[in-house]
């Protein structure tokens, strides 16, 4: 992202924010061209809260099993809760057409029961029924 190959806009944060960090979380986005649906990282853009100092980080902390962090530039979802503030959300594209795409709203973590009703599929139009799964690592 730091070299553009996700666009501008995240390489401009970098370049303006080097110590900015990207919420890598999985969501579920919909093209608000042609309704493509697209499981996506959320990428969106935080800055360090004040007096934070992200350089002091300890590098060596396993906080997943799946990825131990050890070599790796990143900030840890809980640091991210923690210690970040939110600058700007990330303008997610269609893989598709190029359009723009929105969050689905609660369809990650199931919790919204509204979303049976509004999330259309693009292919056969029908709505969508949400079921609960797990995954962990």
């Amino acid at each position: 992202m730091k070299e553009g190959n996700l666009g501008e806009q995240g390489k401009e944060f970098f370049e303006a924010f080097p110590d900015g960090a990207i919420s890598c979380e999985y969501i579920v986005v919909q093209c608000n061209e042609c309704g493509k649906l697209m499981n996506v990282p959320k990428l969106d853009l935080y800055v360090p809260k004040d007096g934070y100092d992200a350089s002091k980080q300890d590098k060596d902390t396993r906080w997943s099993v799946a990825f131990s962090g050890r070599g790796y530039d990143y900030v840890s979802p809980c640091d991210l809760d923690k210690y970040y503030d939110l600058f700007e959300q990330y303008n997610h594209r269609c893989t598709s057409c190029n359009g723009y795409a929105s969050v689905v709203q609660g369809f990650t973590d199931c919790t919204d029961d509204s979303i049976d009703r509004h999330v259309q599929c693009p292919k056969c139009k029908s709505m969508l029924e949400i079921r609960p799964f797990g995954h962990w690592d």
